[in-house]
């Protein structure tokens, strides 16, 4: 649990006493009752107590009193003497999410006075966030009830009480903030901790880990933290309402479920709960879970198998069509690595199938990108998933059908030749198998770099950092106890940014090739295209995105440039194009000093600078195209008379105004006039730019050679 803003005014105000403080005294002294300082007052000593502190000594006579000693010094200094994170007042959002919440896991009217003091708010606060929560439930068909002195409640049925439960944390906490948050790590975003300690709150949490470790253990695999966090968050309600006499009542289903090692296992763990907190859970219960069980997604490929003999061959006998119609459908022969992409498969077509069977729906957060980037194989693969659909007797929703695309895309890009001698990397991924396997396919295909293991975030938290056989851990999720630069996070689905990112640190494949220039010409006719349809775009940039995903496309086809009549970067950039050390206060000045080269030198109109800036202006700071370097430029023969290249370093770096990039030390003036004459030097650059070392060297040259060496080395 984190303290909200009045908890921390209470002891700021206890740290500048040096005798006890009476709870009347404090109640004036921050203009509340005295009733709500006792309750603060108590979350101040459970969180006390977790974070292992005990200099607060409270005399229910006299009051609080903060001892003095290196205990508490340590606490003001880490807790204390600083606004952020740990102060923190609660958007309309996140105090909608709790107040439902709240009122889900509930029985009975909730007074407003109540749900005030929860979030340490102004009652006419909650009363208009109660319209927003009101709102959210009649969008699931469910009403807010609402009595003149007792309150609000929520009157519906067991089952969908627990439905709305899981649609509220599904929507407002991700995977990787509920693992953050029972890994204990102190969390910078704050959003909705509250709601977690709502549901934690009198349960012995580290228990209930342990039972979902328990389950992981004997089903010999790892869950995806997806799912480990769903079945915490599940198995916490039911002891909850368990706990309150509220239980699931008459379900049925089928006897066969009864029989199965999840039944048995979900038995013994539910066994070893009631024993824990004094409770008799129901057999419907037992049932419930072992229904979101099957439906497990996992992180690992050593599963057990979840049907009987029968089944079992059935579910190969699919796996191995399928496999072999992609195959036919892609002219891929997998030859020795067949029966591993099978297995791969059947790994997530057991869980497929009992989601399917028990009307469970999932979400693929990166369905769209699929979509977009895949349409073909997501086509393909819902025509080989009529060999599933026909043994479920139920068509295969396109959420399903493209996470089993992605365990193909996987199988189908997994044919790169390995090197003993490549970095090797881990891949923390938190939604799943099938989307760690595209985040390694997409390292392995674009980078030389040999993947190590895939993980879950649970399992980075708990790394021995001093036996380590990788050299680069990559994930699609914030590690809280890592520093920045202890790990690279990217997205499921690579983009320009990305790229950049893993470049830093691994060598592109396609540097290693020989440039295909028609790919940098296919790449600017399709941005020229979008930019009918999209005008305000830097067109340099988008060219350069496309450039990156018709190389990664066509990686090993790239035909060899033989005109020789192109000009290289060398060829441009001499050293009467450079200048260092410029004097600039702000970036209109650097654009200015930067185009000042090539205006002197007659290249461009004086125009050019004026055109430039106001395109800043109008669109953004989007010529910022990689971090400390800025590509000011026009369109070809916009204002330019002559082809040329420039290089202006500052003194001095500016800001643009574009975080991620600013603040900018280096100015690159391109004059393009003909795209048939400098296409070869503008690869060239692009060369140097997507690098960091090589990027290094231009921002931080203190002599014209410096730039000049490596301009020569990356024109050839």
């Amino acid at each position: 649990m984190e303290l909200n803003n009045r908890c921390f005014k209470i002891l700021r105000t206890l740290f500048e006493k040096d005798d006890y403080v009476s709870v009347k005294s404090l109640s004036k002294e921050l203009d509340c009752s005295e009733r709500i300082i006792r309750y603060n007052v108590n979350k101040i000593e459970e969180y006390l107590r977790n974070k292992k502190y005990s200099f607060l000594y409270r005399d229910y006579k006299k009051g609080l009193l903060v001892i003095k000693n290196k205990q508490s010094q340590d606490f003001y200094n880490n807790y204390l003497n600083i606004s952020h994170p740990y102060e923190y007042k609660y958007s309309a959002e996140e105090r909608c999410s709790f107040i439902i919440g709240y009122l889900l896991k509930r029985n009975g009217y909730i007074s407003i006075e109540k749900l005030s003091n929860e979030l340490s708010t102004s009652i006419s606060t909650i009363t208009k966030d109660l319209e927003n929560a009101e709102k959210w439930l009649e969008d699931k068909n469910t009403k807010l009830i609402k009595k003149a002195g007792k309150g609000i409640s929520i009157q519906i049925d067991e089952i969908k009480r627990r439905a709305l439960y899981r649609e509220l944390t599904d929507e407002v906490l991700t995977p990787s903030y509920v693992i953050n948050y029972i890994s204990n790590i102190s969390l910078k975003e704050r959003a909705n901790t509250i709601l977690l300690d709502d549901l934690f709150k009198d349960l012995d949490r580290e228990f209930l880990i342990g039972q979902i470790q328990h389950l992981e253990k004997e089903l010999g695999e790892i869950f995806s933290d997806e799912t480990f966090s769903s079945l915490l968050i599940h198995l916490s309600i039911i002891v909850y309402r368990v706990s309150r006499n509220c239980s699931l009542k008459e379900i049925t289903g089928e006897t066969t479920l009864n029989n199965s090692i999840e039944y048995t296992l979900t038995s013994q763990i539910i066994e070893n709960i009631n024993t824990r907190f004094s409770i008799t859970i129901p057999s419907e219960e037992i049932y419930y879970f072992t229904v979101h069980l099957l439906g497990a997604k996992v992180i690992t490929k050593n599963t057990k198998y979840k049907f009987n003999e029968t089944e079992a061959i059935i579910i190969r006998n699919i796996a191995t069509k399928m496999v072999e119609e992609i195959g036919n459908l892609y002219a891929v022969d997998f030859k020795e690595k067949k029966e591993d992409v099978i297995d791969g498969l059947i790994t997530h077509l057991i869980p497929t199938v009992y989601r399917i069977k028990y009307k469970k729906r999932i979400l693929n957060p990166i369905y769209p990108e699929m979509e977009q980037k895949y349409s073909d194989l997501l086509g393909n693969t819902k025509i080989v998933c009529r060999h599933l659909s026909e043994y479920c007797k139920e068509e295969i929703n396109e959420q399903e059908v493209s996470y089993i695309a992605m365990h193909f895309l996987a199988a189908l890009h997994s044919k790169l030749n390995e090197k003993t001698d490549m970095p090797k990397a881990i891949v923390v991924c938190g939604s799943g198998y099938g989307t760690a396997q595209v985040v390694a396919m997409q390292l392995s295909s674009l980078f030389s770099v040999e993947i190590k293991a895939i993980v879950s975030q649970r399992e980075i938290i708990n790394l021995d950092k001093n036996n380590q056989n990788f050299d680069y851990i990559i994930s699609t999720v914030e590690i809280a106890n890592l520093s920045k630069d202890e790990y690279i996070k990217i997205s499921p689905m690579f983009n320009h940014n990305d790229f950049l990112e893993i470049n830093k640190h691994l060598r592109a494949k396609f540097i290693k090739s020989k440039i295909d220039y028609s790919q940098l010409e296919l790449a600017g006719k399709i941005a020229e295209i979008s930019m009918k349809y999209r005008p305000k775009v830097n067109k340099l940039q988008l060219q350069y995105e496309i450039l990156l995903e018709l190389i990664n496309q066509n990686r090993n086809n790239a035909p060899e440039y033989t005109n020789e009549s192109e000009i290289n970067l060398k060829d441009l950039i001499t050293p009467s194009f450079i200048r260092l050390n410029e004097l600039c206060g702000t970036w209109q000045e650097a654009i200015i000093k930067g185009t000042k080269i090539l205006e002197e030198k007659n290249f461009i109109t004086d125009a050019y600078k004026v055109a430039i800036i106001k395109s800043i202006e109008e669109m953004g700071p989007q010529m910022v195209i990689v971090p400390g370097i800025v590509l000011a430029h026009l369109a070809p023969g916009k204002y330019c008379k002559k082809l040329g290249f420039s290089i202006t370093t500052l003194k001095k770096p500016v800001i643009f105004g574009f975080p991620r990039h600013d603040p900018v030390k280096v100015v690159i003036t391109l004059s393009l006039v003909n795209e048939n004459t400098y296409k070869k030097a503008l690869m060239q650059l692009f060369n140097i730019l997507q690098n960091k070392n090589t990027r290094s060297v231009l921002i931080n040259a203190t002599n014209k050679n410096e730039i000049l060496d490596l301009i020569k080395q990356y024109s050839s």
